[in-house]
């Protein structure tokens, strides 16, 4: 299986390893333009030629980083299940507020920031690539299944204080992260609602579903 290293592992502020630092910020660059490309072409259709010409890299030094498709397919993917807990979790685990459904909504809006400022990274976070290897894929879906139970947890919190409508909750975490990721789809910058705006929107209406009653539907 690709031993692939964490982009995000930047070497600690007082050493001075610049050679490091800037791997780290190639290998960077190297994963944005592989996401653009796979999201434009699809993994057949991009090659390592136009992935180094975006690069601006010969094809030996590319592969240098990457040496291969699948390998780094396998970084995109890891890098954006990877980052999108990182980042939603640091978000949620900010807010001193118990509430729950506080703690709901502002997952809702570091979620959809990752989906928005992320992309084209965080379009490998919203699909499950059939081209990696059963040991790199398997890895992957243990990933996602991190994030998810990430979710889960905030859900049963919900209900354990009485918040939430108890509920079937990977069902539950399934119709809401499959709304929310269809935003990826659709949102433009400038033309779509403010990210704060809309997050404040699809909170209202996550946190009204889960609050419904049994009774206030035959009302």
């Amino acid at each position: 299986m690709p031993d692939v290293e964490s982009i995000r592992e930047l070497p600690p502020a007082k050493s001075r390893n610049f050679q490091a630092k800037r791997r780290q910020k190639k290998t960077m660059e190297i994963l944005t333009q592989a996401g653009k490309l796979l999201a434009e072409k699809g993994y057949q259709g991009f090659t390592v030629e136009d992935l180094a010409d975006r690069v601006e890299m010969s094809k030996g030094n590319l592969y240098h980083y990457f040496p291969s498709k699948e390998v780094l397919l396998y970084a995109c993917e890891k890098a954006a299940t990877e980052l999108v807990f990182d980042c939603v979790s640091a978000e949620v685990e900010k807010c001193a507020d118990p509430d729950a459904i506080v703690r709901l909504r502002v997952w809702v809006l570091a979620h959809l920031h990752f989906l928005i400022e992320e992309f084209p990274l965080a379009w490998f976070f919203l699909q499950e690539d059939r081209q990696l290897a059963n040991q790199s894929r398997r890895e992957i879906i243990a990933l996602r299944h991190r994030y998810e139970h990430f979710v889960d947890a905030l859900l049963r919190d919900g209900v354990a204080q009485g918040k939430f409508t108890p509920c079937d909750i990977e069902t539950t975490r399934n119709l809401i992260l499959g709304g929310l990721n269809w935003t990826a789809t659709w949102y433009v910058s400038g033309r779509s609602p403010a990210l704060a705006q809309l997050a404040e929107q699809y909170g209202r209406q996550i946190t009204s579903m889960l609050t419904a009653r049994p009774e206030d539907a035959t009302r």
